[in-house]
């Protein structure tokens, strides 16, 4: 099952569900495309019992350069940006949502948005080649989950911390604070990725869809809050300049 260029899900052998993000021109930068497609995907799973877990990866070098920021600039008044945010609201949900297990393979680099996505997993896993930065407060965006979300998964003084710097940090220190669960040698990430899924979908059915739907019940309303937060940052002047300023440097 391929769903469209920027994100290529299917099933494996295994049953295991993968959703690739597929912008390799772009580092995987986050745009709408991405957010509907596996938004699409993750509900075109959902309901089939075969599957064990879905694991959400990047193609080629980047898990994610983060949101696309040439879609925010282009994007030309309040409804536009409000319809960029409420897709990427909706395909966090989805994963929130998923019922079965979620491990995200950080594969490489992984800025901004796609670092907010490792906090609603259940597991990560971080390649050697991974590196880590919320970069959203250097532009003037607000990053959506951090502040809402992410201080629980890693201590209030390290989420505040990262998300207000902007620093970049190894796989090693994303280990430490609690970011990431281990760190697997890039030849071996997927292989590691099948074998968590498989180890949780010993569990019972029943209890893990249980605990999960209790665990994003408590999640929904922070992240639709979240979202409206970097939406409302996305629209102020400074940071449109901020954007402008940065797109024009690379």
């Amino acid at each position: 099952m391929v769903l469209g260029m920027a994100v290529k899900g299917y099933v494996d052998q295994d049953h295991i569900a993968w959703a690739v993000i597929s912008r390799p021109e772009r580092r995987n930068a986050w745009n709408s495309e991405v957010s509907r497609l596996l938004a699409d995907f993750i509900s075109r799973i959902s309901n089939d019992e075969k599957i064990l877990g879905l694991v959400i990866t990047g193609d080629g070098e980047y898990f994610s350069a983060g949101v696309d920021l040439r879609e925010i600039l282009s994007a030309g008044d309040r409804k536009k940006i409000y319809e960029i945010f409420d897709s990427a609201r909706k395909a966090f949900e989805s994963i929130a949502l998923f019922e079965k297990p979620v491990v995200a393979a950080v594969n490489g680099p992984a800025y901004g948005i796609s670092v907010e996505l490792t906090h609603l997993v259940d597991y990560v896993i971080a390649s050697k080649k991974a590196s880590f930065a919320i970069t959203g407060a250097r532009l003037g965006l607000v990053p959506p989950i951090s502040p809402v979300i992410g201080w629980i998964n890693i201590g209030v003084r390290r989420a505040s911390y990262l998300t207000i710097s902007g620093s970049t940090i190894t796989p090693e220190d994303a280990l430490r604070i609690g970011l990431v669960d281990e760190i697997a040698d890039p030849a071996g990430l997927e292989d590691r990725a099948r074998s968590i899924i498989k180890e949780i979908s010993k569990s019972d059915p029943y209890a893990v869809s249980t605990i999960k739907r209790v665990i994003a019940q408590q999640r929904l309303r922070d992240i639709e809050e979240g979202f409206k937060l970097i939406a409302e940052s996305a629209l102020r002047e400074d940071t449109r300049k901020r954007i402008g300023d940065f797109l024009s440097k690379r």
